[in-house]
């Protein structure tokens, strides 16, 4: 909102007052100066004559002294007039002067509350997809190490059976037989290694804890199965002992059977586990203003070393930059402009890397 001056004070006013009568005098004086030096620049232009021949030149060149001379007075006296203004329009200027270090200051300190938010956002954002790929982890180790009790069950359950039709275990003496192998299978033939997850951004409690919720295998859960899989093997053993080849072939290929739909159980539970850890979202905070805007300015010493580099890789991306450009005189063309069109390129693409130049990024509202 801007507030209008609306009120003087009776020292204003007589300021007022003398410096309208000051301006008027100026006014005419400017006017006056602005007549004279049209009247001079037209006298001396009026003289000229364009040479033709080579015997016209000495004239012409004396012409051209006298022209550029009376060029030279008429700039002298229109300053003698103009720089009265220099002090006014110097004043006229602090005003808006004085906006340059307040808003620097301003601008700094949004640019550093959004840095140090983004940093922050980047650190919520890094532990909460660790703790995600913490999760997926255990939970595939749990399915890899599960699937191997169960084919571990599965083989024991084969070994005892071939074993029994192999040894000629008969009827009366299978129970004792089965209670036999079933006392040599314990906890302790599940025993298996702990998935072990470094971290890199989470505290070691925080992945702890995933662990406790994820990683949970109950031993006792593959020794009774070994049990109930052992006693319905050996339910149609006495057919089993009138063909043991028929019987043993069979045996193996349940196995296998076995084994498939146990690798094939694996694989389902293994995607559906990527699935819940694809569809995770990591809660965002409420945006409540633009992202910094990231730019790219090449930095590099100031040395003839950089120069090359620089005018090399300009050269060398000349497709690239040709359109970030508007250079009337390419003779003036410099080291700084082609530094400048190589950083525009760079923000464009952030995979742009000409060789030999160095880039730091910068922070713009």
């Amino acid at each position: 909102m801007t507030t209008e001056l609306t009120e003087i004070t009776a020292e204003q006013a007589q300021i007022i007052e003398s410096k309208k009568a000051l301006w008027a005098q100026m006014g005419e004086a400017v006017y006056k100066t602005e007549l004279q030096l049209q009247i001079e620049a037209q006298q001396a232009l009026n003289n000229i004559a364009l040479p033709v021949k080579i015997e016209e030149v000495p004239e012409a060149e004396t012409m051209l002294k006298n022209i550029k001379a009376a060029q030279k007075t008429i700039e002298g006296k229109r300053k003698a007039v103009t720089t009265r203004f220099d002090e006014v329009s110097a004043r006229l200027m602090q005003p808006e002067k004085s906006f340059t270090d307040p808003i620097k200051q301003l601008s700094d300190a949004i640019i550093k509350v959004k840095k140090e938010h983004e940093a922050n956002q980047a650190k919520l954002k890094n532990i909460a997809d660790e703790k995600t790929r913490a999760r997926e982890y255990f939970l595939n180790k749990k399915i890899e190490i599960e699937s191997a009790l169960a084919n571990k069950v599965n083989d024991f359950v084969s070994r005892c059976y071939e074993k029994a039709l192999k040894d000629d275990i008969t009827m009366e003496g299978l129970e004792a037989y089965k209670q036999d192998s079933i006392s040599r299978v314990t906890i302790n033939s599940f025993a298996y290694g702990l998935p072990v997850f470094n971290p890199a951004y989470c505290a070691k409690e925080d992945i702890e804890a995933i662990f406790q919720e994820c990683f949970v295998i109950n031993k006792s859960h593959y020794v009774s199965e070994f049990a109930a899989q052992l006693e319905e093997k050996f339910s149609d053993y006495e057919v089993a002992l009138g063909n043991k080849a028929d019987a043993l072939a069979l045996s193996q290929k349940q196995e296998k059977e076995k084994k498939d739909t146990i690798a094939s159980a694996a694989n389902n539970q293994a995607m559906a586990v990527k699935l819940e850890a694809s569809a995770t979202v990591v809660n965002a905070e409420p945006v409540f203003t633009k992202a910094l805007k990231k730019s790219y300015e090449v930095d590099m010493d100031e040395n003839v070393e950089s120069v090359l580099k620089i005018m090399s890789a300009f050269s060398a991306n000349i497709n690239l930059c040709l359109p970030k450009l508007k250079v009337t005189k390419w003779f003036a063309f410099t080291p700084a402009q082609a530094a400048n069109v190589l950083a525009k390129v760079k923000c464009d693409d952030n995979n742009f890397a000409p060789a030999g130049i160095t880039f730091k990024e910068v922070d713009k509202l």
